[in-house]
């Protein structure tokens, strides 16, 4: 390897200190949520950090399906299956209100000949 190259090599480290066990939730139709338990680097639960949960579900469209995830700012199951449905209409609210904008920035632009 060059000198070039190592410098620009991606970081592979783990951080040992920032450790989480996946664990997967479907109802087989709309709703995913990933409850990201913390552990210690030998496996053993970390109660010193709380859980994280994500929701992820997909929209189809004419072009494929759109991916949808955000945060649960909860601190137990029932609470993410609770906040899941506001969550993700919010989230998409967002996502079509960046889009109208890059939309809206695309014909402003004046083209040159």
């Amino acid at each position: 390897m060059t000198n070039d190259s190592q410098q620009t090599a991606p970081n592979f480290a783990v951080d040992s200190k920032s450790l989480y066990r996946e664990e997967g939730f479907t109802d087989m139709k709309t709703a995913t949520i990933r409850k990201l338990t913390p552990v210690n680097a030998d496996g053993a639960p970390d109660n010193s950090r709380n859980p994280i949960f994500m929701g992820f579900t997909q929209l189809m469209s004419p072009k494929g399906a759109i991916p949808i995830q955000c945060m649960l700012k909860a601190s137990n199951m029932e609470e993410a299956l609770e906040q899941f449905p506001d969550a993700m209409k919010q989230t998409l609210e967002k996502m079509l209100e960046k889009a109208g904008e890059a939309q809206r920035s695309q014909e402003s632009r004046i083209v040159m000949p």
